[in-house]
């Protein structure tokens, strides 16, 4: 079982969604200042990822783990993150997370979402998830954007593999800067 955990600043939303949907436990407080989520991560013990580089050096000299992600396509900063902890690139629903608020996803019988979603979703699709958060309660299926997903997935494996977890987004690591002499 994984013990890592994360926090991600409000600039990686998107990131955000794809590791919950990855199954990775992801605290995402947009709002937060910088102080109050290196806080949250000590507290919490979860790893500090931001695309912004004074809250990656002020999580550093708080002795946060911490990575620094640059901008580029999300598949980048997904498989360089998955290369980096060990993260499985594919769906497995038993898994993943709620994208929208992070709690975990169970099966759910084809009647029961019947009256909660579209009726040319519910004629064509059988199975589906909901989230297990009694506020949120969104309902997830293999509709027709899963081809995006699994396609994102397959430039996730194609862009570690392809350039050894080199690749157009980078993922500097948390460790505290070197002293100039």
């Amino acid at each position: 079982m994984q013990n890592r955990r994360f926090i991600v600043d409000g600039m990686l939303g998107k990131t955000v969604r794809w590791l919950r949907l990855l199954g990775e436990d992801v605290t995402y407080m947009k709002d937060l200042s910088d102080k109050s989520l290196i806080e949250k991560a000590i507290k919490e013990k979860r790893i500090l990822l931001t695309s912004d580089e004074d809250l990656f050096k002020a999580a550093l000299s708080k002795n946060v783990e911490a990575r620094l992600i640059e901008k580029g396509p999300i598949y980048s900063q997904i498989g360089l993150l998955a290369k980096e902890y060990g993260i499985p690139l594919e769906f497995n629903p038993k898994k993943s997370r709620c994208p929208r608020c992070n709690e975990p996803l169970r099966k759910v019988l084809k009647n029961e979402v019947e009256d909660h979603v579209p009726p040319h979703s519910y004629q064509r699709y059988t199975d589906y998830w909901v989230c297990s958060n009694k506020k949120c309660k969104k309902i997830y299926w293999r509709g027709s954007h899963w081809k995006n997903i699994s396609e994102t997935l397959k430039m996730c494996i194609k862009t570690v593999s392809h350039n050894n977890g080199k690749s157009e987004s980078k993922l500097e690591r948390g460790r505290k800067p070197r002293k100039a002499s």
